[in-house]
């Protein structure tokens, strides 16, 4: 039986194209929720198996959310997702009694891919997924060879619920600018 899981994560296209993966590598997504809020009743109503939860939420941490879908869901593996390089924000999470802490802070030539290989083997680090290589296609032997490692080509945002959603979030801008409001997704003004 696939795990059930529900999916935390304030940004839609974010979200979605998490969704997508699961869905793509077997698991069974029951909810998604963008807040931490609607995250704590959304467990205690689908009772998921895990959560994958983003760090940082609208209304509250995601430590904090953690800890009170945890005392409503004890069995539940809670994961937090997060770019956060801190090993504080590590230790708080597992503190607040999530079951892993998964961190996507970088991309091709900023990750030190020896570095990475040295602190999987050592067991610093429980381990890594990577889809950006610095010398690509060519991937380090020490990260094809590991059991803590999984590597996958680059698909970036290469799947229909994602590229729709990313449409969506063009459509949504231009109806707000015409509107003479700043978009709600908008880098630049």
């Amino acid at each position: 039986m696939p795990a059930r899981v529900l999916v935390v994560e304030p940004n839609r296209i974010v979200r979605r194209g998490i969704c997508a993966e699961l869905v793509a590598g077997g698991a069974s997504v029951v909810a998604e929720a963008e807040s931490g809020t609607e995250a704590v009743a959304t467990a205690v109503e689908h009772r998921p198996d895990v959560v994958l939860l983003d760090s940082r939420l609208p209304d509250g941490s995601g430590t904090e959310v953690c800890a009170a879908i945890l005392k409503r869901q004890p069995g539940t593996a809670v994961i937090l997702l997060s770019a956060e390089r801190d090993e504080r924000a590590v230790e708080a999470a597992l503190d607040s009694g999530a079951r892993g802490f998964l961190v996507n802070v970088a991309r091709g030539r900023l990750i030190n891919e020896a570095d990475l290989s040295e602190a999987l083997t050592a067991g610093r680090i429980a381990g890594a997924g990577l889809d950006v290589f610095v010398d690509e296609p060519r991937v380090p032997l020490a990260l094809r060879q590991s059991d803590r490692v999984t590597l996958q080509a680059h698909r970036a945002s290469a799947t229909w619920e994602t590229r729709t959603a990313m449409g969506e979030m063009v459509l949504d801008g231009i109806v707000q600018a015409l509107a003479g409001e700043r978009p709600t997704m908008s880098l630049t003004t």
